[in-house]
């Protein structure tokens, strides 16, 4: 007995300007690896930490006890009151003990670099006629191996433009890599970000 299935297709929708803002935010956060700038910002629950033993570093041994009272001169003469201030250790402009993180990074670790710089361009916003083709974006990549790369994000997705730092020419390049998500552009665009993008998610 011969059963029928269903076929259903896969059809990217168009971008919208909000869309492609999102997409580059989540790019950025994913391009940005497992650095101190995920624990001073508490994402994924990382935070800084005073607790120089949870890290590995120097045991604390002047930290004041809970209860610490001080004097306060009052107009009946000197009074002791509690001393609900935050000690000096706990605040980020201490220099004797400054914060460290709670989720320390192993030493022998090096940071991994998929791009040098990655930018709005300074060609936005798209003109109107430009708007009329679908171009929502513009975008300037410096990649591992010094290319420099002009990129148009449009309604059908990322691709390169002929576009420099003197000229405008938002035309397609030859060729232009057409593709619905930056990440598989910068793969197609640079084997450096290929290689150190799969070796930092691997790492995250």
């Amino acid at each position: 007995m011969n059963a029928s299935f269903p076929l259903y297709l896969l059809i990217a929708e168009p971008y919208t300007m909000r869309e492609v803002r999102i997409h580059l935010s989540h790019v950025r956060n994913l391009l940005r690896g497992v650095d101190q700038a995920d624990i001073y910002s508490a994402n994924d629950g990382a935070s800084p930490s005073v607790v120089a033993i949870v890290v590995g570093e120097s045991n604390i041994t002047d930290v004041p006890s809970e209860g610490t009272r001080r004097k306060r001169k009052s107009g009946n003469g000197p009074e002791t009151v509690p001393d609900c201030a935050p000690p000096d250790y706990v605040l980020p402009g201490c220099k004797d003990r400054p914060l460290m993180p709670l989720q320390p990074l192993p030493r022998d670790i090096k940071p991994v670099h998929c791009l040098k710089s990655m930018r709005t361009s300074s060609w936005n916003p798209p003109p109107g006629n430009r708007r009329m083709h679908g171009d929502l974006l513009y975008l300037d990549v410096v990649t591992a191996e010094d290319r420099r790369a002009s990129i148009t994000a449009s309604t059908r997705g990322f691709f390169i433009n002929q576009s420099t730092g003197d000229e405008f020419n938002p035309r397609p390049a030859s060729p232009s890599l057409l593709s619905h998500s930056l990440i598989d552009l910068l793969n197609q665009l640079s084997p450096i970000f290929k290689k150190s993008f799969t070796a930092l998610q691997k790492r995250r």
